[in-house]
């Protein structure tokens, strides 16, 4: 798709510095490359990189984030303001036919201060939240041991770096743990940090690779509740696991082996893990390093096919069977048949019951999936308001996007998206568009009264009553208000103009791996 070429618009580049809290108290440095549109105030373009990296990547970024900016279309500005000297000529090598300006640019302050707020970072001195160390946790001193002793034989074997990519992600049944059919996903094979995801199962991976591909976007999509293993440098220990290390003569391959073990929220939010996960993730290494030495399985592995592998490990628990499916099994194509009907059966239990919201937005987000791969959605790579909507539809009715008729559309569109999203007037029409070819795909594939009362309220009364209203500041909540009044600063807009912020947006995903469940809906026939 060609890059339209805005009117007279700015955008202003610089780099982010952030100190992220990393595990137990330990902290690490990252850049942000963000690409502010002064005109709209829309944040376009971010990259996050390590410390030094990201000025020499500005080039390709600044590429990329024209043919596809976080909100609208592909375009490219008029000219672009930077700052830092290294910056400027970077740009200026890689963009000769752009106009690049090297001024101050004090716009970005009160960004990169929001910036710092959300992502959890403090001041330079503020480490952020600490976990308690495996004994401050409650667990016994012989248990971490053998987990430690399980880690250093895994270090010591480099098993990631044996087991080709195509295998890196395993199905795994222990059936002395209750824990049939989790996974486990390698994500490092450099020799100073492999790592691990344990998930529950392949909805969960679906998920999680989803979640990784919006952290770009403020698209805020959840990860599943998962755990993480890595190893930490030594030197990187607080001073009370540096005391119990030594005293309980816990073993390390080296240095830079200590492992660490951490449960995860879908909110990254980190807890310690108990005694049942962390026998659970001793088994699993143990497993793995044996499974990494297995002759047979590197010639199928090489062949592309699957390797299915029953192996018994001496743990702290006992001797433990493991078996090992690598590569998992293809959870297989999920259909928009599959998909309504577990809607209707949760809407049908909701009736009984507190609705399941996160069940309803996992549904809804394979309904958008399908949604981006049908004839209605020609030309579209991502959805932009279509989870926001969904979103707000299930905190304030309660329901999925099937039983949402035309009086709560309206409400949400002409009510709280003035009130709450912070959208410039001129990108409703983008909106409308979205919502329309949406809606024509659910009618195309089920037959709702509902669908049909929302595609006749997407006129062209009701675009043009809530353009007016999303450019009314009376009509604005505080949060939307306090917004509004930074960007006009910033971009130096008139009084009364209400400049938008990035939105959330669904990038078109690959096949997933849910298994919805299967009651009759109103399916069209």
């Amino acid at each position: 798709m060609a890059k339209k070429k805005s009117k007279d618009s700015e955008w202003i580049g610089g780099v982010v510095e952030v100190k992220a809290p990393g595990p137990q108290g330990t902290t690490f440095e990252v850049e942000v490359l963000v690409w502010l549109e002064l005109d709209t105030g829309l944040l376009v373009g971010q990259e996050t990189g390590e410390r030094g990296t990201t000025v020499a990547q500005a080039g390709e970024v600044l590429r990329r984030v024209m043919l596809s900016p976080l909100v609208g279309p592909p375009r490219t500005p008029s000219r672009i303001r930077v700052a830092p000297a290294d910056l400027a000529q970077v740009l200026m090598a890689s963009h000769p036919e752009l106009e690049i300006l090297r001024a101050p640019t004090p716009e970005l302050a009160e960004l990169a201060e929001a910036m710092k707020e959300d992502l959890g970072r403090g001041d330079e001195g503020d480490e952020g939240p600490s976990l308690p160390g495996y004994l401050e946790a409650g667990l016994e001193p012989a248990a971490i041991r053998s987990f430690f002793g399980a880690a250093a034989f895994f270090a010591r074997a480099k098993p990631l770096q044996r087991i080709p990519e195509p295998a890196s992600w395993f199905s795994v049944d222990v059936p002395a743990f209750e824990r049939n059919d989790r996974l486990v996903l390698m994500t490092g094979r450099e020799e100073a940090s492999p790592g691990l995801i344990f998930l529950d199962s392949p909805a969960d991976l679906d998920r999680y690779i989803g979640a990784c591909e919006a952290e770009a976007s403020e698209a805020q999509l959840e990860y599943p509740p998962h755990m993480i293993f890595a190893f930490r440098e030594r030197d990187l220990l607080s001073p009370d696991e540096e005391q119990a290390l030594v005293q309980h003569r816990w073993p390390l391959a080296d240095d830079r082996s200590y492992p660490q073990l951490i449960g995860l929220s879908s909110h990254l939010e980190p807890r310690a893990v108990d005694a049942a996960e962390l026998a659970y993730a001793e088994v699993l290494l143990l497993a793995l390093t044996q499974l990494a030495g297995d002759r047979a399985a590197e010639k199928a592995w090489q062949a592309k096919e699957q390797v299915e592998r029953s192996i018994s490990v001496a743990s702290a628990t006992g001797t433990v069977e493991v078996i090992i499916r690598s590569p998992a099994d293809d959870p297989g194509e999920v259909t928009v048949e599959a998909v309504l009907d577990a809607l209707f059966e949760l809407e049908s239990e909701a009736e009984e019951e507190e609705p399941d919201l996160e069940a309803y937005a996992e549904l809804e987000e394979e309904l958008l999936a399908l949604f981006l791969e049908s004839p209605e959605a020609e030309g579209r790579q991502r959805v932009n308001w279509l989870p926001l909507l969904f979103q707000m539809n299930g905190a304030t009715f309660g329901t999925s996007v099937l039983s949402m008729g035309a009086e709560a559309m309206e409400q949400l569109l002409m009510e709280e998206f003035p009130r709450a999203v912070s959208v410039g007037p001129e990108l409703v029409p983008e909106l409308f568009s979205e919502l329309q070819d949406f809606y024509r795909y659910l009618l195309s594939v089920a037959e709702l009264p509902e669908a049909e009362e929302c595609l006749a309220l997407l006129d062209d009364q009701h675009a043009k009553v809530l353009t007016e209203r999303m450019a009314d500041p009376t009509r604005f909540g505080p949060a939307k208000a306090a917004m509004a009044q930074a960007l006009e600063h910033w971009s130096g807009a008139k009084k009364g103009s209400t400049p938008p912020k990035t939105k959330g947006e669904h990038k078109k995903p690959g096949k997933t791996g849910k298994k919805p469940g299967k009651k009759a809906g109103k399916k069209k026939h």
